[in-house]
């Protein structure tokens, strides 16, 4: 599918900062995605939220991450961790790749590597 250069095209909730920003996308995208989908499943809301896409977008590149640690104190570290990890506003900050992300998720069962990706 090819899309015109400067068009923003996504579900605005899971849209990463540098989506917004018009920036280059890379697997670091996904990994912001994959870690508002798990804070909005953990929730019952996305980690950001605005009544217009316009304030979204702000808040998205603007806005620290709501810490899910500070909201859910009461799960398992690694979990919240790793989700706060997937939603920096830096991509350099977050997992290279959502592989990396599944695998500091994993905590016994399926191996990561018999995941079909």
């Amino acid at each position: 599918i090819l899309t015109l250069d400067g068009v923003k095209l996504g579900t605005p909730h899971y849209m990463s900062p540098e989506q917004w920003k018009g920036l280059p996308l890379s697997a670091r995208s996904d990994v912001w995605a994959a870690g508002a989908v798990l804070f909005t499943a953990t929730m019952g809301e996305p980690p950001f939220d605005a009544d217009d896409v316009g304030t979204l977008m702000e808040k998205v590149t603007k806005t620290a991450p709501p810490s899910l640690r500070a909201l859910r104190p009461d799960l398992g570290p690694a979990f919240v961790d790793t989700i706060d990890f997937a939603l920096a506003t830096d991509p350099r900050k977050r997992f290279s790749a959502c592989r990396a992300m599944a695998a500091a998720l994993h905590t016994g069962g399926v191996r990561v590597e018999e995941l079909d990706w």
